[in-house]
């Protein structure tokens, strides 16, 4: 006589559902990172931009003041090739003055402005962000 054993059908077939669960669980979790990974990379490069911007604009009030204590200032005075203009200055060349730059685009429309102050000890320092 033959014994038939019978099979517990609770203990079987539970490696391929844990299998596709952690499976999903690792994709789900890479593609978060990924995801986090290119949201700082794209912050960097907005901040990187931005200081570079700000550095631009502190060289041409730099420069403008400079120009401005060889006697060459002008109202429309430009710097690298068109791109920063004095839009107004108040004040002395060697201090206080308070000074404004604008950025222009391509086409030469204003697209950001930033006002700078120079002090008497000749400082200059930014008064808008």
């Amino acid at each position: 006589m033959v014994k038939i054993k019978q099979l517990n059908c609770s203990t079987t077939g539970f490696a391929l559902p844990l299998v596709l669960i952690l499976g999903s669980l690792l994709i789900c979790s890479s593609l978060s990172l990924q995801s986090m990974a290119m949201q700082s990379r794209a912050k960097g490069i907005q901040l990187w931009q931005e200081g570079q911007l700000n550095d631009g604009f502190l060289t041409a009030a730099m420069a403008f003041v400079a120009a401005a204590r060889h006697g060459e200032s002008s109202p429309n005075q430009s710097l690298a090739a068109g791109i920063f203009q004095l839009e107004s200055w108040q004040g002395s060349a060697y201090g206080p003055a308070q000074l404004k730059v604008q950025r222009l685009s391509s086409a030469g429309k204003p697209m950001r402005s930033r006002s700078f102050q120079l002090s008497s000890e000749a400082k200059l320092k930014p008064v808008s962000p």
